[in-house]
């Protein structure tokens, strides 16, 4: 999905009305730019660089999370875990099976906050994401015709 349907995407689900001129040199004319203008204003989304939205890119999955962060505020969240004598520890790619992410990566930290299931007290609860993940695998039923 490009960059400028996600803008889209977003600002119809949450019928964003706030707007904002672009720095974006790519902008302009495309079919996207009032959706784009308006995730700009209330700071879900960036550019690729200071002058360049890129519209008609693919957007990543770095892109995306950092996008899903944005939305509910998560930027701030921790990466710490507590273990089962009530120790903090650090998640790392690996607690997920992240094979592809290294930690020199800009959006390392952006995509485990993303996928991590956090309790009331800010930390992250291992059991809680895999017990979200096992319910919706248990639901999923690849017999089904769609």
């Amino acid at each position: 999905v490009s960059r400028g349907m996600v803008a889209k995407l977003v600002s119809c689900a949450l019928k964003l009305n706030l707007s904002k001129d672009v720095p974006f040199t790519d902008v302009s004319g495309s079919e996207y730019e009032e959706y784009i203008k308006k995730v700009y204003a209330y700071g879900y989304m960036n550019g690729v660089s200071d002058d360049r939205f890129s519209p008609d890119a693919v957007m990543t999955r770095a892109e995306f999370c950092q996008l899903f962060n944005n939305i509910i505020g998560r930027n701030d969240m921790g990466l710490t875990a507590l273990d089962e004598n009530g120790n903090e520890y650090e998640i790392t790619a690996a607690d997920y099976s992240f094979i592809d992410m290294s930690p020199e990566h800009w959006a390392y930290e952006v995509c485990l906050k993303a996928t991590s299931a956090y309790d009331d007290n800010g930390y992250i609860s291992i059991s809680t994401r895999q017990e979200n993940m096992r319910n919706i695998i248990d639901e999923f039923d690849s017999q089904l015709l769609y």
